[in-house]
């Protein structure tokens, strides 16, 4: 495995071939419904978790794949700077793939579409985890005062 991840990349590998930044071709959507054998790597603030899954339905599969990377980002999650490059992260990735996502029919649109449900998941639990660290904060200055 590549060493040249920087903290908060995600990188999602379908058959052992990486895919970042949205390259995503025809090849690897069709070998992925073949073998329905989906891996992500995902470095959350610098800890790996690996999710491996063999979708045989595509949409439940990806819940659990989703719950588990999501229990990962909030256990990792501890400042303001963490939501900041996170955000930048998704929006680079979710701009190279607005183009390739105008390419692909339907049938042939279901590993991108997961990884879209997955990321604005994280962005949804990040936000709020982010909120409630900041309430517990206001909270406890106004106990001082």
């Amino acid at each position: 495995m590549s060493k040249d991840y920087q903290l908060n990349d995600i990188v999602v590998f379908v058959n052992g071939v990486q895919i970042i930044k949205g390259v995503i071709d025809e090849k690897i959507i069709h070998q992925t419904q073949k073998e329905k054998i989906v891996k992500y790597f995902i470095r959350p603030y610098g800890r790996a978790e690996f999710v491996e899954i063999a979708p045989e339905n595509i949409y439940d599969s990806f819940e659990e794949a989703r719950a588990c990377v999501i229990s990962a980002f909030e256990k990792s999650f501890s400042k303001e700077m963490l939501k900041k490059r996170y955000n930048q992260t998704i929006k680079a990735i979710k701009d190279k793939h607005d183009a390739e996502m105008k390419s692909f029919n339907k049938d042939k649109k279901t590993v991108l579409d997961s990884i879209y449900l997955i990321t604005d998941d994280f962005c949804n639990k990040l936000e709020s985890a982010y909120q409630n660290e900041l309430k517990k904060k206001q909270d406890n200055s106004k106990e001082r005062e």
